[in-house]
């Protein structure tokens, strides 16, 4: 397989959020208060219910993830993803530190989300500030 101009693209976004991810993890205390009602809307207009499994993609440093777990409680799921594995370092130490058990972190692209079968699948999907209801098996394994 050869390496195109989009892997060049991705490689050079991977890079710069793994450069950047203290400052982002840093800056949590401002991050999330500030994106916590539109991620609850837009959590509340997918359906997203305790006991839900949601998978969280471009997670970050965790701070919607954590909105998340809370939201659909231990008997819920989160499966956060990100390209970015020195951001996911962060998102592992803030949901630890929020004593979350019920989230799970896992270096992926979201164009080529892989690692589980369709049957594994959430019901929803949070990507990049949306959050879409998928079908078991809609999108690509993961």
């Amino acid at each position: 397989m050869q390496h195109s101009l989009h892997d060049d693209a991705k490689d050079s976004v991977r890079q710069q959020w793994n450069r950047m991810a203290q400052g982002w993890s840093d800056s949590s205390a401002i991050i999330r208060p500030w994106l916590r009602e539109a991620t609850q809307a837009m959590l509340a207009m997918a359906g997203v219910r305790p006991g839900a499994h949601v998978l969280d993609v471009a997670a970050g440093a965790g701070d919607q993830t954590l909105d998340i777990a809370e939201r659909v409680g231990p008997n819920g799921h989160v499966l956060a993803t990100d390209l970015s594995p020195e951001i996911l370092r962060y998102a592992e130490h803030n949901v630890a530190q929020a004593g979350h058990r019920n989230v799970e972190i896992q270096v992926s692209d979201g164009e080529r989300l892989a690692g589980r079968n369709r049957a594994a699948m959430p019901r929803h999907c949070q990507e990049i500030g949306e959050v879409v209801p998928v079908e078991h098996g809609s999108i690509m394994q993961f």
